[in-house]
This record gives structure tokens, C-alpha cells and sequence, in this order.
């Protein structure tokens, strides 16, 4: 995902995207999620993380 710095070994799984959330799990190499991310859609696209 742009906009998001993770170590090279670490992944992202996206939970939710709709119209007005955005949820992600951030899950280390061990395959643990060390990570719960939510927020408005509209936020994600200002972040840089999602395009429309």
C-alpha cells in the first residue's frame, strides 16, 4: 500500500473497503497481525494510501 511504511518482511491484508471505511490488518513474518488500521475512505485517499 503506498503511503504506509512497513519493514520489507511485513504484509498487509485489507479487511473492509467500501465507500466510507478502509480496515487493515499489518501482519509481521511470523504471521501475526501486530497491526489493526481503520479509517474514513476519504481519509485513506488523502493519506496517499488508496487512489479513487
Amino acid at each position: 500500500m503506498r503511503g504506509l511504511e512497513l519493514a520489507p518482511e511485513e504484509r498487509v491484508q485489507v479487511i473492509r473497503l467500501d465507500a466510507w471505511h478502509l480496515e487493515f490488518v499489518v501482519i509481521n513474518p511470523a504471521g501475526e497481525i501486530t497491526a489493526t488500521v481503520r479509517m474514513t475512505t476519504e481519509r485513506a485517499v488523502r493519506l496517499g494510501v488508496i487512489a479513487r
